[in-house]
């Protein structure tokens, strides 16, 4: 049922609190997928997110950007990242045959940012945890 003519719309995002949004006796339109129209890639890495293998990983994005000109020569750029998975997924992800380090070291990839010094950036998919640069 489409909204009232009128009445004002609200979109509540995941993890958004629904009381915090509606009062009692407020109507909600609820819109469901069609299965017969194929998901489009951002919508199958939600679902993937949401209920698939990605569900217990969050995303490390690692960036350095230099300040001046003294490293505009050409560098590799490494970092030391200090991983410590939750104690609640260990058994999880060792079951589904991953393994993930405690310290690794990962090079950082150059990328030109907005001015003409490069950025230097990484980006990790780990399992919900702690981590230290």
């Amino acid at each position: 049922m489409p909204p009232t003519p009128g009445k004002s719309s609200v979109t509540i995002n995941c993890r958004q609190r629904i009381n915090q949004e509606l009062e009692d006796g407020d109507k909600v339109t609820i819109l469901l997928k069609n299965k017969n129209v194929r998901a489009s890639s951002e919508e199958e890495d939600w679902y993937c997110r949401a209920f698939g293998p990605k569900r217990n990983f969050m995303t490390v994005r690692i960036k350095y950007a230099p300040i001046d000109g003294i490293f505009k020569a050409k560098r590799n750029w490494f970092v030391i990242i200090k991983y410590k998975m939750f104690d609640e997924m260990v058994k999880e992800i060792a079951e589904e045959g991953m393994k993930f380090e405690n310290n690794m070291t990962i090079e950082l990839k150059e990328e030109i940012g907005d001015t003409d010094l490069p950025d230097y950036s990484s980006r990790l998919e780990l399992p919900y945890g702690t981590y230290d640069c």
